[in-house]
């Protein structure tokens, strides 16, 4: 629950908390920082979206690997991650995409993005 609570929380007070978080380190105005704060948001939207996409995982994949002789991990690799990581980075790129409130607290003067520029 606490990977959820950036969705729940309005976009300025986690702005604001990513700021006060930021300040302390002196990443204010670099990309690290504005990276730290996207990854925030985006990883919440990454765990609903991934679970959601695991809950309803058909087997018969699995299966039909598993009948061409594929390991467990080449399995993984071709069949499950390809499918899982789509959405998730879809997802996580249109989050971050619209961000620009936490943006502007967090990039300063010195990084516009290119949200902020539009």
């Amino acid at each position: 629950m606490a990977i959820l609570t950036p969705i729940t929380i309005p976009s300025i007070v986690v702005g604001i908390g990513a700021y006060r978080g930021l300040l302390k380190f002196a990443l204010i105005g670099t990309k690290t920082g504005i990276i730290l704060t996207h990854s925030i948001g985006a990883t919440a939207y990454v765990v609903v979206i991934v679970s959601a996409t695991l809950a309803n995982f058909d087997q018969r994949l699995k299966l039909a690997a598993k009948s061409m002789r594929a390991n467990p991990f080449r399995t993984f690799t071709r069949v499950t991650l390809p499918l899982v990581r789509v959405g998730g980075a879809l997802f996580a790129f249109l989050h971050s995409f619209d961000e620009v409130v936490k943006t502007s607290l967090v990039s300063g003067f010195s990084i516009r993005t290119l949200p902020m520029k539009m």
